[in-house]
């Protein structure tokens, strides 16, 4: 399926929010599946550093599907430092994910100092 049409939409639009606690093994952050007959838009990416004193970086990327069943990842955030006690607002305005998209996340260290949250719009 082809992305919903927005403006003609007759079906529903839900607020979403996910957090992640961010390893340092990429993990899927947003999903949009495979034959979900939705669209979704994401809002808002905020990562957090708790730890009160270690910096670490974040590495975060779309994996934007073709019909054919192939893939690319582009970098929404590549190797981002989030200094401890600090927050990074990753996304300059929103990004859409079709059937199949999605975004992963992953730290560099990441023992447990970082912690990933996004808002975003279901609609079907």
């Amino acid at each position: 399926m082809t992305a919903p049409n927005i403006r003609a939409n007759t079906g529903t639009i839900e607020g979403k929010v996910v957090g992640l606690a961010v390893t340092s093994t990429p993990q899927n952050f947003i999903l949009n599946a495979s034959g979900s007959n939705k669209l979704l838009k994401v809002n808002t990416i905020i990562v957090s550093n708790v730890d009160g004193s270690a910096s670490d970086e974040v590495i975060i990327t779309l994996v934007k599907a073709y019909g054919s069943g192939s893939s690319e990842t582009f970098h929404l955030a590549k190797n981002i430092v989030i200094p401890a006690k600090a927050s990074l607002d990753v996304l300059a305005g929103s990004v859409y994910l079709e059937e199949d998209d999605k975004i992963m996340v992953a730290g560099v260290a990441a023992s447990g100092d970082l912690e990933a949250v996004a808002s975003y719009e279901d609609i079907s």
